[in-house]
Formats: C-alpha cells, structure tokens, sequence
C-alpha cells in the first residue's frame, strides 16, 4: 500500500519555484500518493537537472550580506547542488555544504573546483552526521522540515554548538515547524537576538557558547 508524501515541493525550490520542477515531480514520483526515497530521487533530479533548486531565496542572502562578515565560515545543510554554498562562496566565504545526495554534492564540488571556490562538500545522512568543526554561520535552507519533527529539532540542537560565539543561525522552512526550531535556539542558552521573523524566516544571532553562559 502506497503512504502519501508529506514533502511540500518548494523542498525542491524557492517559493517561486518554476513550473518544470512541478512537472518533475508529477513523471518522475508519480501524480497521486507515492512513497520517496530522498537519496534515489534527489540524485535523478540532480543528474538529470542542472539547478534543479532554481534561484537562492533573495531575502536570505540580503540577510546574510547585512550582518555576516567577509570570509565567515558557514555550514549549510542540505545543501543540494550548491545553489547558497556556491553564491557564498563567489563572495569569498569559506563553506561546507553537507547533503545526503550524491549526486548534489559532485555537482556542487564540481563547480566549486572549476571557479576555485572555498567549498567542501560531505555526503551524509542529518540525523546522524556530527562534526567537531567552529563555524560563524549554520544555513538551513528549506531542510529541516523533510525530516520527522522531532529529528528536526535533534538536528538543529546537535549543531548549535559548533557555531563561534556572536555566530548566526539562518532558518527557513514550513511556518508550521518554527514554533519548535525556536524553542530549540532558546533553549541553547545562547541568547539569540532575532534579526528577521516571517512565517517561514528566523534569522538570529547567538550569543557565548553554551558552555560559557
């Protein structure tokens, strides 16, 4: 018996994601109830669509040009082919972009090679990958909500730690999944001053790190 999807399609693009994302979908993981396997079918649409994510999200990177400095080090989270990774890094940013597609990450290594861009790339799967590397900056660009809700928050939780004192955390996802990304950053301890709230958008600053407060 078929489950049905709980993947939203802008998972797969910005808010205004074009209509051949749409038809992708539709051919290629059926019109009606269907199960997903994020790795098999991440990695055909990568392989078969280059950008496949479509344009950065503008008020993102607004944010980030705003208040991040030159050359930070930021972890981005399902990074897919690279579309933020890439953009930061032309900025002279330093990045790891971690998904858990193949396919995305060559492509975004690919292309980061070629530009000879500071980005390194790492296939692994959110729910249990760790690192032991500081970072000024975690992107969660439409990610997090592709995972239970409270894999989600074990996520977000597991990582707040590695971000540097007077780091930044940019969140987008379903208006639906804040309420519980929020209460994670409040309760790090660390202090975060809000510098954009939508529905969708949860920009903060983090004070000390957990173990100083």
């Amino acid at each position: 018996m078929h489950q049905k999807c709980n993947v939203s399609l802008r998972a797969y693009g910005p808010r205004s994601s074009p209509a051949p994302k749409r038809t992708y979908l539709r051919h290629h993981l059926g019109a009606g109830p269907f199960k997903v396997n994020f790795v098999t079918d991440y990695n055909t649409l990568y392989e078969q669509e280059p950008d496949a994510l479509g344009a950065p999200y503008a008020p993102l990177h607004a944010g980030i040009r705003q208040h991040v400095s030159d050359e930070s080090r930021f972890l981005d989270i399902g990074c897919g082919q690279g579309r933020d990774a890439l953009t930061l890094a032309r900025l002279g940013h330093h990045v790891v972009g971690m998904d858990y597609a193949p396919a995305g990450i060559k492509a975004m290594q690919d292309s980061a090679t070629a530009e000879g861009l500071s980005v390194k790339g790492v296939v692994g799967d959110l729910t249990e990958w760790t690192t032991s590397e500081m970072f000024d900056v975690l992107l969660c660009d439409r990610t997090l909500h592709m995972l239970p809700k409270q894999a989600h928050r074990d996520v977000l939780a597991r990582l707040i730690p590695q971000i540097s004192p007077k780091g930044f955390v940019f969140l987008v996802d379903e208006p639906s999944n804040m309420t519980g990304l929020k209460a994670v950053l409040t309760a790090s301890n660390r202090h975060p001053v809000v510098l954009r709230k939508t529905k969708g958008d949860y920009f903060v600053q983090l004070d000390q790190n957990e173990s100083d407060s």
